[in-house]
Formats: structure tokens, sequence, C-alpha cells
């Protein structure tokens, strides 16, 4: 193919449809393996696309036996990246440790990692994965204004509260009454008070972000997280467990509250400016054409090498 390769992209839906959409063009193809459950129908569709393809690109990983990388791995010789988000990291140390790693996943493919410290942490699963950044963050012509009213906004995934969260999120709308609290992903939070909001699925995200001042996010284990990317190119602060330039570091609840308290002493005296140190962060490190030509780069070589 002249100027670019056919690309199969699996894994995660969500993520596996708009990595197709950004690698699309300029003589590149990519499409996402519908299997929708494994249907006859689509799975076959979905097995003759990926026998076609140049590389098969997986959005989130797994090792384990019997899991679709490893069903893949046995019926196709395509060449195959697995690209590491966060929780599936966990999922894969679990596998190894009860012995269920499938030695191929492990070794004979490549692994990359979406955040540093993943890469680091896939080794205890066998995997030697290097960090190659897949966030392409659309960030909005300017950074909008602050609402009136201090605003912290934060997300809990459905059924995995605690794991999210849900606890920091409690306590920090206890120890600032006055704040309004944004619970983007469920729908309830047991025990929440009356400042607490909860938004459920939020199909655009763009007027919540502008409707906030600071991201809250404490998750059990996180990897390079879009939220958070996403918040900062809005200009919003965030206070995370994890580094990231304009990016305020915290290791516990207690950390965390105490930078909301700041935050929110500046918003009353109207000394709390957008936070343009993670704007510019991430317009220039995470905006598409840059995440784009990186990918297509680094998936070229990985097929030029199996050539």
């Amino acid at each position: 193919m002249s100027g670019g390769y056919s690309v199969a992209t699996g894994g995660l839906p969500y993520f596996g449809r708009a990595m197709a959409a950004l690698l699309s063009g300029d003589g590149w193809q990519a499409q996402y393996l519908e299997t929708r459950g494994w249907r006859p129908d689509a799975a076959l569709r979905a097995l003759t696309h990926a026998r076609r393809a140049a590389v098969l690109y997986q959005l989130g990983g797994q090792i384990g036996w019997g899991s679709r990388p490893h069903l893949l791995a046995l019926t196709v010789r395509t060449p195959m990246v697995m690209h590491w988000t966060g929780t599936d990291v966990l999922y894969a140390r679990r596998a190894a440790r009860r012995g269920r790693a499938v030695t191929r996943l492990q070794r004979n493919i490549t692994h990359w990692a979406g955040a540093p410290w993943l890469a680091e942490e896939l080794r205890s699963a066998g995997v030697a994965a290097t960090w190659q950044p897949h966030s392409a963050i659309a960030a909005p012509a300017a950074v909008p204004s602050f609402p009136e009213r201090f605003t912290i906004l934060a997300y809990l995934r459905p059924g995995r509260e605690q794991f999210y969260g849900a606890g920091s999120i409690l306590q920090a709308a206890a120890a600032l009454p006055e704040a309004r609290i944004l619970v983007a992903g469920t729908e309830r939070l047991a025990g929440a008070p009356s400042n607490v909001r909860c938004l459920g699925w939020v199909q655009d995200m763009a007027a919540v972000y502008a409707d906030s001042h600071v991201l809250l996010r404490l998750a059990a284990h996180d990897g390079l997280a879009f939220m958070v990317q996403e918040a900062l190119a809005y200009g919003r602060h965030a206070v995370w467990n994890h580094s990231l330039p304009g990016v305020f570091d915290v290791r516990s609840t207690e950390q965390a509250i105490a930078q909301l308290h700041r935050l929110r002493d500046n918003q009353a005296a109207g000394r709390l400016a957008p936070n343009e140190t993670g704007a510019q962060h991430v317009r220039e490190r995470f905006n598409p054409a840059r995440i784009r030509a990186e990918l297509r780069s680094a998936l070229a070589r990985v097929i030029e090498a199996r050539r």
C-alpha cells in the first residue's frame, strides 16, 4: 500500500474504534475488529480482516489462556502489538501468578505501555513493554472561564465505585460543604451529601469540564488517564495520585483535601487562574497530530521488522 498500511485494531471497543479513526487516512487504513460477542458472522468477518491486515493493534492488554488475543495468535500470523492502558496490567499480573499466562503473548509480540509506570509494573507479569503515548486529546480552541461556585469534578465507574475512589470523594464533599461535586459515570453514590451530584454516563464532557475548577482522581490503580489529560486541556486543575506537568501529585486523601482547600481559598479570593501549565503540556505532547504520527511510525517499524 502506497504511503501506509492496513491496521486491525482490537481490544477495548471505545478506544479501539477511536484509534482506528485516528490512524486512518494518508494511505493508512485502520478498522476495528467488531466481534459483537463472537457471533459467528461477526467473528468470521473480524478474522478475515485480521488476516489481511499488516498488523493487529490491541488497545488493552491480555495474556491469559483463552483470551481473544490468545485466540487471534493461534489463528493468524499477523504481527501483533498490545498497548496496555491501566487496570489490564493488574489482570495480567494475576494471570501470571496463577500460571495462566501464555508465553507466546508475553514474549513473542510487541508490548507498549500507555504510561511509564505501567511498563515497570508489567515486568512482574513477564512482559517487557516500552512507553508509547497513545492519548490523542482534542483541546478546545480557547480555555473556558471558571464557574462562579467552586466545583470539583470526579469520575466513578458504575459497579467499581470504591476502586475509583468513592471514599475520597465522600470525604472531600464533607470537608468542603460549600463546594459542588460533580461525579461522572455512576448514577448514584451511597451516603453522598447534598453537594454531590451524580451525572451518570456523559456523552459530551466539554460542558462538564467547563463547569468545574478541578478534577479529583484517586483510583486504586491508574494508567495515564484520559480524563486527567482532558481536564488539563480545558485549563482545569487536577489533583491526582500520579505525576504530570500541571497536576497536583498527592499520595493520600488527606493531601488531596488539603490541596482542594488551597484551590478553594484562591478561588474565593479571586486568585485562581486557569491551569496554563497543564493545558500547554497536553496541547504540545498529546495533540492528535503528534500522537498519530508517532503511532504510525512505531507501527510501521513493527511491520517492517516482521517482513
